[in-house]
């Protein structure tokens, strides 16, 4: 099980670098609000993709 709250540090997809790390600043739901340390603010589904099959 994974715990993801307010202040966590995730990776999230990026159509130009792939990933990019960032900060959670908000839970909606089954939605967290993070800000890239790229300055960009973006909204994810917390879910979970298998590594080895992602689609």
């Amino acid at each position: 099980m994974l715990n993801i709250v307010t202040g966590s540090h995730i990776w999230v997809e990026d159509k130009d670098l792939s990933w990019v790390d960032g900060e959670v600043f908000r839970i909606d739901g089954q939605n967290a609000h993070v800000r890239t340390t790229k300055g960009k603010a973006v909204c994810v589904a917390l879910l979970l993709k298998s590594v080895t099959n992602p689609f």
